[in-house]
């Protein structure tokens, strides 16, 4: 009977797909990029630039990103809310600088009230999904724009940062 842990060959033949994935990932995100594809909606212009920054990172590519759709409601006026700033990514598991990479964007994610890293297992076990802001009932859209806007620069000075030690 073969038991369900994960073995360290599977490991490293599940992680020897990423250079075919990250090229993958890279020319299906130009392609939205460039209007190509056109079925898919454009990158969020809030979200471009942090895309871009970790797509750079030789052991990371970007998987889905959304940079916080704002809706209305009418009740007692207008009470406006969203879904938050988000993107997704999955790094090379064999690399050193994935480990030390995830360690720091969390470290840095938790100065934030609402931010956070989170593990996506069910795709793969070096995929992680980064929620950078999400805007709270009642929340206005200027103060919801603004935590938004600070994390995601942050974030992206950040992984510029770390891409220049590299």
């Amino acid at each position: 009977m073969k038991s369900s842990a994960l073995h360290e060959n599977d490991f490293i033949w599940m992680t020897g797909f990423f250079p075919r994935d990250k090229r993958n990932f890279t020319a299906y995100i130009e392609r939205i990029k460039t209007g190509e594809n056109s079925r898919e909606p454009p990158l969020d212009e809030n979200v471009r630039g942090l895309v871009e920054a970790l797509n750079e990172l030789p052991f990371l590519y970007t998987m889905g990103s959304g940079g916080g759709r704002v809706m209305s409601l009418f009740r007692e006026g207008m009470l406006v809310y969203g879904d938050g700033c988000w993107v997704t990514f999955t790094v090379n598991g064999t690399s050193p600088q994935s480990g030390r990479f995830v360690a720091e964007i969390t470290k840095l994610l938790q100065t934030y009230k609402d931010a956070h890293l989170k593990p996506m297992p069910q795709t793969s076990l070096s995929s992680y999904v980064v929620t950078l802001a999400v805007q709270e009932d009642g929340e206005e859209v200027v103060a919801y724009a603004g935590r938004a806007t600070a994390c995601i620069r942050n974030v992206t000075d950040f992984v510029k940062k770390f891409r220049e030690v590299l």
